[in-house]
């Protein structure tokens, strides 16, 4: 992100709280935003629709909707880049890889992640979308 961008306001979701704590300090460690910090994926829906997210970073399996079906839902009623999509997952198997990313997700990360690692990827993503825009 170049010095006078804005960074991108990040919604971090995921049911393990030390998890879900170790994801939201590497977006900050990689220059995001975190706005919204929950625990299921019924509630990440709801914080995506509100509207104000640049960029979701959302766990696979989490209780009352998984991070897929959040994915599937934004990207059938919202324009494809709202928000940037990052799926976060323990299976690290070729077929879950692809589900995530032919559902729309802007990049896969397996668990268990360098936070350092993961907030450059993070940072890379971000510059990569800026110079999009």
């Amino acid at each position: 992100m170049s010095a006078e961008s804005t960074p991108l306001r990040t919604l971090v979701a995921d049911d393990d709280p030390d998890i879900r704590s170790l994801m939201e300090i590497t977006a900050i460690m990689a220059g995001l935003d975190v706005v919204s910090v929950v625990s299921n994926g019924r509630s990440a829906l709801e914080a995506i629709e509100a509207g104000g997210i640049d960029l979701a970073i959302l766990d696979i399996s989490m209780p009352e909707m998984s991070g897929l079906e959040v994915l599937q839902r934004v990207r059938t009623s919202l324009p494809r880049t709202e928000p940037r999509v990052v799926l976060v997952s323990a299976s690290v198997d070729a077929a879950s890889l692809a589900a995530g990313l032919d559902s729309g997700a802007d990049d896969y990360v397996t668990k268990p992640f360098s936070p350092r690692s993961f907030a450059g990827r993070l940072r890379e993503l971000a510059q990569e979308w800026e110079t999009q825009s």
